[in-house]
């Protein structure tokens, strides 16, 4: 770390501008997840009222998250497992 010199209050002052900056967008952060959070509740509320199933849609959101090689193993085990059924 380097001593304090002729410019540490510039030092300061830029340091605490970024300190305030990384606050400032931590807010703005929190007021966006909470703004998307309420538009995934709103989209949830307006796809159960059409007749939706929360769960086989909850489930349809997981697997197009897989990759190709994990829903290829996860269909592999489908196929497995109706063979014993």
């Amino acid at each position: 770390m380097s001593e304090a010199g002729h410019n540490s209050a510039a030092t300061k002052d830029e340091l605490l501008g970024f300190a305030q900056r990384i606050e400032r967008l931590k807010d703005e952060k929190k007021l966006a997840v909470a703004e998307y959070s309420d538009a995934i509740k709103d989209v949830w509320a307006e796809a159960t009222s059409r007749g939706f199933d929360k769960k086989a849609l909850a489930e349809i959101i997981r697997m197009r998250a897989l990759t190709d090689e994990q829903r290829q193993v996860v269909n592999f085990y489908l196929d497995v497992a109706e063979v014993f059924q």
